[in-house]
């Protein structure tokens, strides 16, 4: 019962507190080099009513002051989350007598991101 009002309230402090970012990542290999890498964040400007369908407790071992912080020290950790969640690959490999030439792309869409800070944690909550 406790924990079912804990997360109630976590819910609800993401949507009246919490953050909201949209993450985009891409990387592209080629003969499993790392060719090109890109991770956007941008800020939503506009609250959104729906509540996130996935959250993630993660403590502020970086001791960072801010929200805005938060989120800048722990995006790979955000990202390994979006990618654990949702995320397309394509790999292809092309073989030639002397040579072969692998290329690969591990994309994410953008995903909406609820950040809502405390001091000694961060709750991430995934929209779908």
């Amino acid at each position: 019962m406790v924990s079912r009002i804990s997360l109630c309230l976590q819910i609800a402090s993401l949507s009246l507190f919490g953050g909201n970012y949209y993450f985009t990542y891409s990387l592209i290999s080629d003969n499993l080099i790392i060719s090109f890498e890109k991770l956007q964040i941008s800020k939503k400007m506009t609250p959104t009513a729906a509540k996130p369908n996935k959250l993630f407790h993660v403590p502020n071992d970086k001791n960072t002051s801010s929200e805005k912080e938060f989120v800048n020290q722990y995006k790979d950790e955000i990202v390994e989350l979006i990618l654990t969640q949702k995320a397309s690959v394509k790999s292809s490999t092309k073989m030639n007598a002397a040579h072969i030439a692998e290329h690969s792309t591990v994309r994410s869409l953008p995903t909406l991101i609820s950040v809502d800070f405390k001091e000694d944690f961060g709750i991430i909550g995934i929209y779908e």
